[in-house]
Order: C-alpha cells, then sequence, then structure tokens
C-alpha cells in the first residue's frame, strides 16, 4: 500500500511538471516560440545595436527597417518571396549602416551560416 501511494504522488508530480514546463514553453496567445514583428524586430535591432555599436539614429532607422520585413516574413513565407525579401532587406540596411558597420554585418551573417551548415554535416542522416 505504501509503494501505492508513493508511486502515485510521484506520477502526479511529474505530471505537474510537465504541464508546468508545457506552459512556460507558450506565449500569451498560448503559441510556443511565435513572436510579434515588433517583439522580432527589436530582438534583431538590439542584436544589431549590439554588434555594429549603431548610433540612436541608425538604431531607429534599422527597427523600422526590422519591423517592416517581419511583418512581410510573417504574412508570406514563400521561398521566392523570402529571397526577394532578404535581398530588399539588405539593400535598405546597406544605405543606413556605414561600410565597415555592413562588412561586420555581413561577415557575421557567413560565420552564422558556416556554422549551421557545418553542424548540420557533422548530424547523421535519417
Amino acid at each position: 500500500m505504501k509503494f501505492f501511494i508513493k508511486s502515485f504522488f510521484i506520477i502526479i508530480t511529474i505530471l505537474i511538471f510537465s504541464t508546468l514546463q508545457i506552459f512556460a514553453q507558450t506565449d500569451e496567445n498560448g503559441v510556443g516560440s511565435v513572436r510579434s514583428p515588433e517583439t522580432e524586430a527589436l530582438r534583431q535591432t538590439e542584436r544589431m545595436k549590439t554588434d555594429l555599436n549603431l548610433t540612436p539614429t541608425q538604431e531607429k532607422l534599422v527597427y523600422n527597417i526590422n519591423l517592416k520585413y517581419e511583418k512581410q516574413r510573417q504574412q508570406s513565407n514563400d521561398r521566392r518571396k523570402a529571397v526577394e525579401r532578404i535581398k530588399n532587406k539588405n539593400d535598405e540596411l546597406q544605405k543606413v549602416l556605414t561600410e565597415h558597420q555592413y562588412a561586420k554585418l555581413q561577415s557575421k551573417r557567413y560565420n552564422q551560416s558556416a556554422l549551421h551548415r557545418q553542424s548540420n554535416a557533422s548530424e547523421p542522416s535519417p
């Protein structure tokens, strides 16, 4: 009987923690890891501000660019449109950033892409 009660409490505890973990991973709309365009644009801008040492004027312009293209991304994730959207976003960013900042941004993107390709190559195929 003691074993049954102990087991029952352990199972209930596991279920409670599992439920709490699931709720902790969702946002206010009940959807996990989906950010609003504003939140995503702010996150991107903050990272760029830190990485590229943006001026306050650049920060505002970069935020508006990030927001514009994040809204477009959330409306359509068609691959062809995505490529065009990225090219247009890069063109706009290049007009706002200095040559040095833009080169640094491109270098970071290249390094992240290479790191991503490398980690995918090391994963065993199914």
